[in-house]
């Protein structure tokens, strides 16, 4: 049975704090970085809870989306409940480091040589088991496996740098018709019927493009279009 995010969440918090007890560093030096890879540690596990919340699956390509192209227009108001989880979360990462680094500088008694061999371990399985690394991991390598620009053909323009030709007064507008949802399957009479004759009877006359591939970032409406 699979263990599911929050578990292991709160699982790679737990693997951390038992690699940091068990490290028993004396220098303040050595400590200081610990700590700051514990509270990293602790906002990437918000930022996970914060991101599945909207997405339902972690952290995925429309996180990053929505960050480089901005929020403008979004509505934050209804929003509030999510706004005040996150200030809470980021009070309790602060906290969590405060915890690491007074665990660090307490020494565990009675323990063995053995003990303190395994705490770098765990610090290193703390991450590994974390799925907010996992999905980090894996959006990097899908955008560093399709480079975009790679494949895109001579004709392509670039948007916005579009002239007008010459003895062209009055261009065509473009009209964009987007239907939601609306894939080639619902095409298959065998499967679904008669159910879009109109459009059917439209590909018979039109220019219509198969084989498409999809390429990172645009498996979701926005970002589609």
């Amino acid at each position: 049975m699979m263990v599911p995010p929050v578990g292991l969440l709160l699982t790679s918090l737990a693997l951390f704090t038992l690699g940091a007890l068990f490290l028993r560093a004396s220098s303040l030096w050595l400590r200081l970085p610990v700590v700051a890879l514990a509270t990293s540690l602790a906002f990437l596990c918000s930022a996970y809870v914060l991101a599945d919340h909207f997405t339902g699956q972690g952290i995925d390509e429309s996180v990053f989306y929505h960050l480089l192209v901005g929020l403008q227009g979004a509505g934050f108001r209804e929003y509030s409940g999510e706004i005040l989880l996150a200030g809470l979360l980021v009070v309790l990462c602060l906290a969590y480091g405060t915890v690491v680094f007074h665990l660090m500088r307490r020494r565990v008694a009675k323990c063995s040589r053995l003990t303190q061999w395994c705490a770098l371990p765990l610090l290193l399985l703390a991450w590994f088991v974390n799925p907010a690394v996992g999905d980090l991991a894996t959006v990097g390598y899908q955008y560093v496996l399709a480079d975009a620009r790679s494949s895109l053909p001579d004709s392509f323009v670039e948007p916005g740098k579009l002239e007008r030709q010459e003895g062209v007064e009055s261009p065509r507008n473009l009209v964009l018709i987007y239907a939601e949802s609306l894939e080639r399957t619902y095409l298959d009479e065998d499967v679904f019927g008669d159910l879009m004759p109109r459009i059917a009877a439209r590909e018979s006359s039109a220019l219509s493009f198969t084989d498409i591939r999809q390429l990172p970032g645009m498996w979701w409406t926005i970002g589609g279009m």
